[in-house]
């Protein structure tokens, strides 16, 4: 039977040097799987809980004397169905239902994970006037 005898300082040093990664080589593949995950992470949201969150329910906050049905104003506001929560932006909403002569001002809400809260203030008509069309005192 043969031995083969490896100097004692050489055998620790390639041990050592087996043992520890360089700390750079660490963070980078710590670095890499972490992006990994993050990535399948996004693309899960995106492909399996986005297309579940569509907005179902509008509440429409008016005063009684509001012309507009809340259908209507829900048409006005540019709400197409289906209409993804994530899609939608409330300032342009508010702004769409503002542009309504009628409407004073308006504030939109997202009500997570699938409502929308829309409240509008009514003008105070100054003049009333009364016109006289076919006969008929309108």
């Amino acid at each position: 039977m043969s031995s083969i005898a490896i100097p004692e300082s050489r055998y620790r040093y390639t041990q050592r040097v087996r043992g520890k990664q360089p700390l750079l080589s660490r963070l980078f593949s710590f670095f890499v799987v972490f992006l990994v995950l993050a990535f399948a992470l996004e693309l899960s949201f995106h492909f399996f809980i986005a297309p579940k969150l569509v907005i179902r329910h509008i509440e429409v906050n008016v005063g009684r004397d509001f012309p507009l049905s809340n259908e209507e104003l829900v048409r006005l506001a540019g709400l197409e169905e289906p209409t993804y929560y994530y899609s939608i932006a409330p300032s342009r909403i508010a702004s769409n239902l503002a542009s309504y002569p009628l409407g004073k001002s308006a504030t939109v809400q997202k009500v997570f994970p699938n409502g929308l809260r829309i409240t509008i203030v009514e003008r105070k008509p100054l003049v009333v006037s009364l016109v006289e069309q076919e006969g008929h005192v309108v």
